[in-house]
């Protein structure tokens, strides 16, 4: 009897089986699934994972036919979409189940007519690659459920004009959005800590970014040519910003380093053509190679007091710069630091004994025509210090004036007749003895010409010290 069970058994699963392969134009095996190609739709179905394949070395059984596919549609019950498995460039439409965990890596890779996709939240993980160079693809929903999203896995997706990151969301990776053109819109959750390389890099209409404050670093060309970014915020957790990590990007006008950045990668702001002011954070160690080369609205800067060296071709081609102040704690400078900076006439450089330097360091500098700024003890030994001595060198008074607020302010000239300058670009408040506040600027120079003769109280953020008019 049991044998005519189990016999009676095959017999329906074969029929079953021949019935499905009947109902199919192509049809076959992938896995423990099956697949059925019928009037241009491919259905997986069954229970379980579908395998991976490596095209183009191991290809789905499907691919033969990919040029008459236009639908997929995955069936409840399967939970893996295996890699390489539906990169077909004339794909329209994916129905994906709500059984579905894994999206594997280029899953979908170059479907360049596939207009939309909806990843339901059963989804945890999107693979490397999984939907990159999907040139059509304008709408995206990404589910609750998703912690995991892959390297470049929306890269080159050249129509998608808005995403938003879910929660559970705590990194995202190399290249995951680059090259996105149309990306305007981006909500990143403040769960996010890591932003890799050019993860952002030519989304050529994004405006403005927000990052979230657990961020720690902004990795190589995260923001490299991101032309028409306009406005970003980075965090006080941030402390490197990396390479290339802001190259090119033509519309920033200003940006504000934080105090918690010590490094700064090279070239990271090369070509922001639209770069007018930056703060620069006072934990930065060294200006580094190439970091504003052809910023060509960069009128002044400020080297911080932490900075001990400012790199090759630093500021080459900053066409627009006029002056630049360069603390006591500089012992070197790179050649071509200052190459082509044509409009150049003040330097102060408060380093008692002369930097040596080569003599390209100002090369196409029109040095008789550029005012050098020096402690007043050191004007003899610049004018016998080699490249330094072309320059018209003014010997000025620089000092800190102590108070009980300690530590104070370094400022320059002090006493003054008009404008002091501060050792670092910051937000400045002028006082009266009485305690009246009478001014509140930012940057690093404050304007004390409209003031009577006496004394004054200079605050830059917790420090304090007192400024004579004369």
């Amino acid at each position: 009897m049991k044998s005519k069970i189990l016999i009676l058994g095959l017999v329906l699963l074969f029929s079953a089986a021949n019935s499905f392969a009947q109902d199919c134009d192509y049809s076959g095996d992938t896995g423990n699934l099956q697949w059925c190609l019928k009037k241009r739709t491919l259905t997986i179905s069954g229970e379980g994972a579908m395998p991976n394949y490596d095209y183009p070395n191991d290809e789905a059984p499907w691919r033969v036919y990919s040029a008459f596919i236009d639908t997929v549609i995955i069936e409840t019950g399967v939970t893996k979409i295996g890699n390489s498995s539906f990169s077909f460039s004339g794909l329209t439409s994916v129905t994906i189940p709500n059984s579905v965990i894994n999206i594997g890596n280029w899953a979908f890779v170059e479907s360049r007519r596939l207009p939309s996709v909806s990843i339901p939240n059963s989804v945890t993980s999107i693979g490397d690659y999984a939907f990159a160079y999907c040139t059509n693809l304008d709408t995206v929903t990404i589910s609750d459920g998703i912690t995991t999203i892959g390297h470049s896995a929306f890269s080159n997706c050249w129509k998608l004009t808005s995403i938003i990151i879910p929660d559970g969301v705590t990194s995202i990776e190399y290249g995951t959005f680059s090259s996105c053109y149309n990306l305007n819109s981006i909500t990143i959750p403040d769960g996010v800590t890591t932003i890799g390389a050019m993860a952002f890099s030519s989304c050529k209409s994004l405006t403005s970014m927000l990052l979230p404050d657990g961020i720690a670093s902004i990795e190589d060309a995260t923001f490299a040519s991101c032309t028409s970014l306009t406005s970003i915020i980075i965090p006080n957790n941030v402390t490197t910003i990396g390479e290339s990590s802001f190259q090119s990007c033509t519309k920033l006008p200003s940006i504000i380093i934080p105090n918690s950045v010590t490094t700064i990668g090279e070239s990271a702001f090369q070509s922001c053509t639209s770069l007018a002011s930056i703060t620069l954070s006072n934990k930065i160690t060294s200006i580094e190679p190439m970091l504003f080369v052809s910023c060509t609205n960069l009128t002044s800067i400020t080297i911080p007091n932490s900075a001990t060296s400012i790199g090759e071709g630093a500021f080459t081609d900053c066409t627009k710069l006029t002056s630049v102040f360069i603390p006591n704690s500089v012992k070197s400078i790179g050649g071509g630091a200052f190459t082509n900076c044509r409009r150049l006439t003040s330097i102060t450089n408060l380093n008692p004994v002369p930097v040596e330097i080569s003599s390209s360091v100002f090369y196409d500098v029109d040095q008789e025509a550029c005012t050098l700024k020096v402690p007043i003890n050191s004007v003899s030994d610049y004018k016998n210090a080699f490249v330094w001595k072309k320059f018209i060198i003014e010997g000025v008074e620089v000092g800190i004036v102590e108070t009980d607020n300690e530590p104070s302010v370094l400022v320059y000239p002090n006493p003054t007749t008009g404008k002091i300058y501060t050792e670092t670009a910051s937000k400045v408040k002028i006082y009266n003895l009485q305690g009246t506040l009478l001014q509140e600027t930012v940057g690093n120079e404050v304007d004390l010409s409209t003031y009577p003769q006496g004394m004054y109280l200079l605050q830059l953020n917790d420090r304090l010290s007192k400024v004579i008019k004369q």
